[in-house]
């Protein structure tokens, strides 16, 4: 089982959002604690600062860890995400999203494998319940080349 603190360099960027690191830092976890507005944008400026100084040449792969108690993708999270996700590069890019076991979070996970949700055409993802499935689809889609 994999523990958010037990990944490589983990950090406190502000407080209700940590940002870790799998594989030597070719897996980029973001684990939100609250959802409160300046927390989810401060998680999008770090997202897209992250993935602007990424390797070309390795696939991005981020996990999205909202499973905290209390958190989820208020109206203000899924817009900001929608906006953020417009302006994404063009790059092989790869997210899995953590979210708590709830039958809204199911639907939202049927909803995205169909692929519904707002487009990018270099951006795979997924929903899953657990840190354990988020590594293991990131391993699946790039072929474990990372």
């Amino acid at each position: 089982m994999i523990r958010f603190d037990k990944l490589q360099d983990a950090e406190e960027i502000i407080p209700g959002f940590v940002r870790g690191w799998l594989r030597d830092r070719k897996i980029v976890v973001y684990k939100l604690l609250s959802n409160e507005d300046y927390v989810v944008d401060r998680w999008i400026e770090v997202g897209r600062e992250t993935l602007l100084s990424w390797k070309v040449s390795t696939p991005y792969c981020a996990i999205h860890d909202l499973s905290a108690g209390g958190v989820e993708l208020t109206p203000y999270a899924r817009l900001a995400t929608t906006t953020a996700i417009k302006r994404l590069p063009l790059l092989p890019m790869y997210s899995a999203n953590v979210l708590s076991q709830s039958p809204t979070n199911r639907l939202l996970q049927l909803f995205v494998s169909f692929n519904l949700g707002t487009k990018h055409p270099t951006l795979k993802r997924q929903i899953v319940f657990s840190l354990e499935d988020g590594v293991t689809w990131l391993l699946h889609q790039i072929d474990n080349k990372i």
